[in-house]
């Protein structure tokens, strides 16, 4: 049992991408499927960093800071509880390798080693990853009023949509386990990032018909995590 975490998310940017249907679904275990938004499925990549992150029962001065990566899914699936919705993880990576040792027994979820170059002012970021194979994520972009979408009608939309996909599974060290997180933000403001060019390796290998549709950033977010019931899974 993972302990509770908590900490203050310094800075969030949700990337998303537009992808058929059929092509995601070929993605996800058993028993999720790819979520349709306007007959698309969204998949993406969240960038988060992290300040005095830790297990609850620590005071804040001994927490981490860390910059992280996850590769998601938007998903349905049915339990006990009725229809529920999230996200599938396929891929996390870290830029500390105390959370790359300690993730999935201490920290949530097993992540990648890799480097991240981040330059930000109040309103742009610019943010490269990469791993030993090379750029695995890159963006640029600058907070703006304005929202362009093909999946969302409104800012407001796609806000509720993400606040809503608390539950995150992904894929533990022990073949066919799924670890499960919720993620409980105390406070959710968003603000629409206008982006100036973004790159995800993964996606660009996967497809051409995925393609970028809007991102969201957030700043200043008190938070904690805390584990649901793990998962069997089948492929």
């Amino acid at each position: 049992m993972l302990p509770r975490i908590t900490g203050t998310i310094d800075r969030r940017i949700l990337l998303n991408y537009r992808a058929p249907l059929d092509l995601v679904a070929d993605l996800l275990p058993a028993p999720f499927q790819a979520r349709s938004v306007n007959g698309f499925a969204l998949i993406g990549v969240c960038l988060i960093r992290f300040k005095a992150l830790r297990p609850a029962f620590l005071p804040p001065v001994l927490g981490i800071s860390s910059e992280n990566a996850a590769h998601r899914i938007s998903i349905v699936w049915s339990d006990d509880e009725g229809t529920r919705t999230g996200v599938y993880v396929t891929r996390r990576d870290t830029n500390s390798r105390f959370v790359k040792l300690t993730g999935g027994r201490i920290f949530p979820g097993v992540h990648g080693l890799a480097k991240f170059d981040v330059e930000e002012t109040p309103d742009r970021v610019a943010i490269s990853i990469r791993d030993p194979d090379g750029v695995l994520v890159s963006l640029s972009g600058q907070i703006s009023n304005e929202f362009s979408s093909q999946v969302f009608a409104s800012h407001a939309g796609a806000s509720r949509y993400f606040q809503d996909d608390r539950i995150g599974y992904s894929p533990t060290r022990r073949e066919q386990e799924l670890e499960g997180l919720q993620l409980n933000c105390h406070e959710w403001v968003t603000s629409n990032l206008r982006i100036d060019k973004s790159y995800v390796r993964e996606f660009s290998a996967l497809s051409p018909e995925i393609q970028f549709d809007h991102a969201l950033i957030m700043h200043g977010v008190s938070h904690d995590w805390s584990e649901v019931p793990r998962l069997c899974c089948a492929t």
